[in-house]
C-alpha cells in the first residue's frame, strides 16, 4: 500500500516521541487537510485514526491544525510547549489617511508587533518539518 499524509504526520510524531518530546499538534495547509478527511485505507473505508469531533481533526489524538501560512504539501508536527514567544511592548496601530483617503471615505492602517519566536537549541528535536511528497517519497524506500 503507498504511505500517504497519514503515514508522514505518524512518522513526524514518532520521531519527536524518539526525542523524548510529546507531539502536541501538526500544522498543514487547509488542502492537504481536506486530503486528510477523505484519505481511505485499502478497505475503501475512511481511516479510524483519524477522529473529526466539533471540526477538530485528530490523528491518533493529536490535533490537525490548518493554517494559510503553511506551503501546500508541507508539514509541521510539534511539541507546542517548547516554542516560547517574547513580546517587546504592545502592539502600536495608527490610523490615519493617505493620499486621497478623505473622499474616498478610506483609512490606512498600520499595526506593528515586535516580538521573538525562540526555541532553545536542545528543544529543536521537538519540531519536525518537511515536505509530504518527498516525505512520502522516502517511505515508500524503507
Amino acid at each position: 500500500v503507498k504511505p500517504n499524509l497519514v503515514d508522514v504526520l505518524t512518522v513526524a510524531a514518532n520521531q519527536i516521541v524518539i526525542a523524548n518530546h510529546i507531539p502536541t499538534v501538526h500544522v498543514v495547509h487547509p488542502s492537504d487537510l481536506t486530503q486528510l478527511r477523505v484519505t481511505k485505507a485499502t478497505d475503501e473505508q475512511y481511516v479510524n485514526r483519524l477522529l473529526d469531533v466539533n471540526g477538530t481533526l485528530t490523528l491518533d489524538g493529536i490535533p490537525v491544525v490548518a493554517n494559510t501560512g503553511m506551503v501546500v504539501d508541507n508539514f509541521l508536527t510539534m511539541d507546542g510547549t517548547k516554542d516560547t514567544v517574547f513580546s517587546k511592548g504592545e502592539m502600536m496601530i495608527n490610523i490615519g489617511l493617505d493620499g486621497d483617503d478623505f473622499t474616498k471615505n478610506m483609512r490606512t492602517i498600520l499595526a506593528e508587533w515586535r516580538g521573538l519566536n525562540r526555541i532553545k537549541g536542545n528543544d529543536t528535536a521537538a519540531f519536525v518539518t518537511g515536505v509530504v511528497s518527498t516525505s512520502i517519497t522516502a517511505l515508500e524506500t524503507v
